[in-house]
């Protein structure tokens, strides 16, 4: 279903720390992974950027505001988004599977969505709009929540067989998510991920958190990958359609970077035991 989207590798979240100051991680990552929002101003600095960052690096691109749960899509913003793929060519398109954005009002931060039987057939008629818009295939992200929702009618996972089923759409599947919530909220994380529509994961997402006073895991992408990240990256990539592992690292940068690029280097480790040409 996906063969036709390019292999990429191992790669990185783009921060400028990281990439053009006294670390420089340009040799050690496949690609690199850049937040759609920091470019959506059609400036000289910004083409000025985004024209570096595709000369020099295989680029993928991230987003923060479809808001695939709210019952219209923002027509400017999704006119930006594809004024960047344009200029990008990336193979596919990643946001999250939440809300952001009601009435006019925007949250500030990603929301989950209601599994229900309206919701789904929202968020496929936007799936579907978003990828003839956008002309390419569409990936949509896992979100960490602080509750759980009780008025679902709908699995998670059957929720995003049939969003999948019906759109083609592809998933980012945020194992480090996937940890979090397990341990908040106290359920099997394998279990959970069986249930996932697996062959539509192209892209990973991975980070390192940290514990809060009350013993809650956040996602604060200020650390490595811990152990149990790694787990699951090894459980899942042999019945996905991989393309590309990104770490997230958004702070505590050592001077040397050697953290960063170990967590890169350990995610090609397990994308090479796939045999999946470079």
């Amino acid at each position: 279903m996906f063969e036709s989207i390019r292999f990429m590798g191992s790669g990185l979240g783009y921060r400028k720390e990281l990439f053009e100051g006294s670390v420089c991680l340009k040799d050690k990552v496949d690609c690199v992974e850049i937040v759609s929002e920091h470019y959506l101003k059609e400036t000289d600095r910004n083409e000025k950027a985004l024209e570096m960052l595709t000369d020099n690096y295989n680029v993928l691109l991230h987003g923060l505001g479809l808001s695939l749960g709210s019952p219209i899509i923002d027509k400017v913003y999704l006119m930006n988004i594809k004024r960047l793929v344009l200029q990008t060519k990336v193979p596919y398109y990643t946001d999250h599977l939440s809300i952001t954005r009601s009435a006019g009002f925007t949250y500030g931060h990603l929301s989950p969505i209601l599994y229900t039987r309206s919701s789904l057939e929202s968020c496929i008629e936007n799936v579907n709009r978003i990828q003839d818009v956008l002309g390419i295939p569409l990936a949509l992200e896992n979100i960490t929540y602080g509750f759980d929702i009780t008025d679902s009618q709908i699995s998670h996972g059957d929720f995003l067989s049939e969003l999948v089923e019906r759109t083609g759409c592809g998933l980012l599947l945020d194992l480090t998510n996937v940890f979090i919530n397990s341990h908040n909220h106290s359920f099997n994380p394998e279990d959970y991920l069986d249930a996932f529509p697996l062959s539509h994961v192209i892209h990973i997402h991975t980070s390192g958190g940290h514990r809060d006073n009350n013993g809650g895991y956040i996602d604060s992408h200020s650390y490595s990958v811990p152990q149990e990240v790694w787990s699951l990256l090894e459980y899942v990539l042999p019945k996905t359609s991989v393309k590309s592992v990104i770490l997230e690292r958004d702070g505590r940068y050592d001077e040397s970077g050697d953290s960063v690029i170990e967590d890169v280097a350990i995610s090609r480790s397990y994308l090479d035991k796939l045999k999946v040409p470079a």
